[in-house]
């Protein structure tokens, strides 16, 4: 299961200017959150954990952005 936007703000902040997931509630508060992670096709993306889980920084964004998956 997806993690639901309520989810997410409670974990990150998203500053829509600068396009980026910030720690929230950490001792990592303020700071980029995520780790970046190689695709094996010669990119590398910043991903980020939830419960758990890894996801793509841009996917959580769109999802903050579009409410859609």
């Amino acid at each position: 299961m997806r993690p639901t936007i309520e989810k997410i703000l409670d974990k990150f902040t998203y500053d829509r200017g600068e396009g980026k997931l910030y720690h929230r509630r950490t001792v990592k508060t303020g700071k980029e959150a995520g780790f970046l992670s190689n695709n094996g096709h010669g990119g590398v993306y910043r991903r980020v954990c939830i419960d758990g889980k890894k996801y793509y920084s841009d996917a959580i964004i769109q999802f903050l952005e579009t409410g859609e998956w």
